[in-house]
């Protein structure tokens, strides 16, 4: 990679968090909640199992791009994004529910934030996924430069 390490602006983060949001709507994936800090982000999502996460993250981060790159073009480095990221399956509702608390409540420098708690009636935070589908908590950093 070249160039600067990317730091998103508020502006960024806002972009990037609607953004996955309306990605997750088109997708029928259920977001549960982001934290848009300026070098990383936290996410919990469900989607069915027969999503593989690589799928899930390509989809998200790749729209995302997009959407930047049009509102405010290309990042010095060439891209918005690491490759890797951490990402585990939440198995059960305590899992669930302490991963969107830690997304919510314990991170520091946020610039955007998502919970489903505080949009209309249907708040899914207050039951857990379904069966057969698998939700996730990520942490996928900005791009960063390598020297």
């Amino acid at each position: 990679m070249r160039g600067p390490a990317v730091r998103l602006s508020r502006e960024l983060a806002h972009a990037v968090c609607e953004q996955f949001q309306a990605t997750a709507r088109q997708r029928g994936w259920k977001l549960f909640a982001i934290s848009v800090m300026a070098n990383h982000i936290h996410l919990v999502i469900a989607a069915p199992h027969a999503i593989r996460t690589e799928t899930l993250f390509r989809d998200l981060k790749g729209y995302a791009s997009k959407a930047m790159n049009e509102r405010f073009g290309r990042p010095a480095s060439g891209a918005w994004w690491t490759r890797s990221g951490s990402r585990r399956r939440l198995h059960d509702e305590e899992a669930l529910f302490g991963a969107i608390d830690y997304t919510l409540n314990r991170q520091r420098g946020v610039l955007a934030r998502f919970d489903a708690k505080v949009i209309g009636s249907d708040c899914p935070c207050e039951r857990p996924p379904e069966p057969r589908a698998q939700a996730l908590v990520a942490n996928h950093g900005t791009a960063q430069s390598r020297e």
